[in-house]
């Protein structure tokens, strides 16, 4: 199997199950607003894990992400992704690299 058809493969997948996401680098507070530096948006298979703290409602998310629609924008800790309008923060970046090729991210978000 190549790396191309990981890709292809993934793709497909999120096409058939996945939804629309913005992912967001902000760059800081100017003038009491946060600042969005670099933006995007692309398709991503989400799954919810639930609340894991009752008190908080904080939820555990799960985002897939294939390279092919992110533009060079590669998501890093402390990050933004918006689901539904929803922002929820980036907790960890696991990519995978098949023959030395990005052909998988997947990112654990907490919101």
């Amino acid at each position: 199997m190549k790396a191309s058809t990981c890709i292809a493969e993934l793709d497909a997948a999120i096409a058939g199950y996945g939804q629309s996401v913005t992912l967001q680098r902000t760059a800081g507070y100017a003038e009491g607003a946060e600042t969005v530096a670099q933006e995007v948006t692309c398709a991503a298979k989400i799954r919810q894990y639930g609340p894991q703290d009752l008190e908080a409602a904080v939820t555990d998310i799960q985002v897939i992400l294939s390279p092919t629609g992110l533009g060079g924008f590669l998501p890093q800790k402390d990050d933004r992704v918006l689901i539904a309008g929803n922002p929820s923060n980036v907790a960890q970046v696991a990519p995978l690299y098949y023959g030395g090729v990005l052909v998988r991210l997947n990112l654990l978000c907490r919101g």
